[in-house]
Formats: structure tokens, sequence, C-alpha cells
């Protein structure tokens, strides 16, 4: 059961469901949380101090940040702390946090609609201004149109494009292939720098990443099981990558020059 979160110009959601009290903890669902919740009758001031309404009765509720997608549970101190700060923060402060915390070197990419739902309550007009902010105060840059990079932790700088493609396209199939592929191997020179190949179940299209490079998607009509058996999972790049031959075809399909193939080597491969 969701409460309703109290509105204001600063505020955020931070009540997301009910659990049920139990002598070892928190249970939501099939979770056990082992923390302390404060009696009913506290908790019951707290939700008519901040309007949230819904009825407490023997249900205790789960204070969580909707950012939080790991599912990071906090003690019963720090979840009313940052329950009753982050109420009067200023979102572009609300935003630092949330990000200071999630962000690694794993996760160091966010879409646009990762980044609303640390600010449910914002207007898209006060988001818009928001994310021109961050920008501005070096917190976030701009990979291309839909995905922000944060700039506060370390991440593999050369590996950008790959993440970034995996990021964009992650509901369709995609795997690296043609030059990409075959500059890797060794098969083929001379290749645009900061430029990755992908053929792609969704449309053709060149994504452009300022600085980072470019990201070209061609479009393919192949199932995954048409060509499972020469795919391997790039786990760096987080993506499917081609074998050589499936390259060369690919290469065939699309009409895409081969002239700088070493021919030589590729029969080494192959």
């Amino acid at each position: 059961m969701l409460f309703r979160p109290y509105k204001s110009k600063n505020s955020t959601v931070l009540i997301l469901l009910y659990g049920s009290f139990t002598g070892s903890g928190l249970q939501v669902g099939k979770l056990t949380l082992p923390v302390s919740l404060p009696t009913e009758k506290n908790l019951g001031q707290m939700a008519r101090s901040y309007r949230l309404g819904g009825s407490v009765e023997r249900a205790m509720p789960a204070i969580y940040n909707l950012a939080y997608f790991t599912q990071q549970w906090y003690t019963q101190s720090y979840i009313f702390y940052h329950f009753v700060w982050t109420f009067s923060m200023q979102p572009i402060k609300q935003l630092s946090r949330i990000l200071d915390n999630l962000a690694d070197s794993d996760n160091y990419l966010f879409a646009v609609d990762d980044l609303r739902c640390a600010l449910p309550d914002t207007g898209s007009g006060a988001f818009k201004a928001l994310l021109s902010r961050a920008q501005k105060n070096n917190m976030l840059k701009r990979v291309c149109k839909g995905i922000y990079l944060f700039e506060r932790v370390k991440y593999p700088a050369g590996y950008v494009l790959f993440h970034t493609a995996a990021k964009l396209r992650s509901d369709t199939f995609n795997y690296l292939s043609l030059e990409t592929v075959l500059s890797d191997a060794g098969v083929i020179s001379q290749i645009p720098l900061h430029w990755i190949t992908l053929m792609s179940s969704g449309r053709s299209h060149i994504v452009e990443c300022g600085d980072y490079g470019h990201i070209e998607f061609i479009h393919t009509k192949r199932k995954p099981t048409d060509i499972a058996d020469r795919l391997t999972y790039d786990p760096e790049r987080r993506l499917w990558r081609a074998s050589v031959s499936l390259a060369l075809l690919d290469m065939k399909l699309t009409r895409r020059s081969t002239d700088l193939v070493d021919w030589s080597l590729v029969n080494e491969l192959v």
C-alpha cells in the first residue's frame, strides 16, 4: 500500500510500501529486515505531521529512497534523519547525495529516466534546469541524448562508448561487429578513431557522443538463436561480440568496403 507523499517545492518521495512488523524485524514480502522501528504511536504522529495519509494500524512503513534500486536499507536513526532533511534540501543537493551513494566505477552512466526517479516531484521545466545546473557544476556530463555520466567517480574511460551503447538499447538485440570486431582482431586498419559499430534489431542510426565519439547501429533481421554459436559475451564492454567470420559476413551483407581487410590474416583466423 503506497503512502500519499506530502508535496512541497523541495520535497521528494521517500515512502514506498508497507511491511508488517514482527519480533525479528520488518517483514516485506519474503524479506525480513532486522531493523527496530518506532512505536505505532510515534509513527502515526510522524505520518500526520507530514500529512502522508494512510492507515498505520498494525502495519509499519519501510522508508526507502526510490533511486536505490539495489535495495539498500538504512538503520532506524538514519532513515528518519534522512527523511526529515531531504524534505528541506534543495533538489541539486538531493540529486548530489543520491548519486554520491549510488554511483561507482560500474554504475556511472544514468539515463534521464533514472535521474527522474531520484526527484519524482520535480516538474519538467525545473528538471531540465536542474540537469543544466548539474552539468555546470561538473556533477554530470552529457554523453549523448538521454545519457549522462557522473563525473565524481572513477570510470573506465576507454569503455564509455560501449557501455553507452549497451544502455541506450538495453531492450533490443545488439552485438559488436563489422569494423570494430575486425579491427580488434587485427585484420583491418585505418578505421575512424572513437567509432564503434554494432548490428542491432533496432533501427539503423548513428549516435553522436561528443568528445567520446560515435556509436553506429546497423539494423539486422537476425535472431539471437540464428547466430548464437558465433557470438561471445564481452563482460568488459557489456555487449555481445561477433566472431571474425560473422563480422566479415555482416560486412558483405551490409555492403561495406573490405578493401582494407588483410585476407592473409583472415585465412589464419577463420
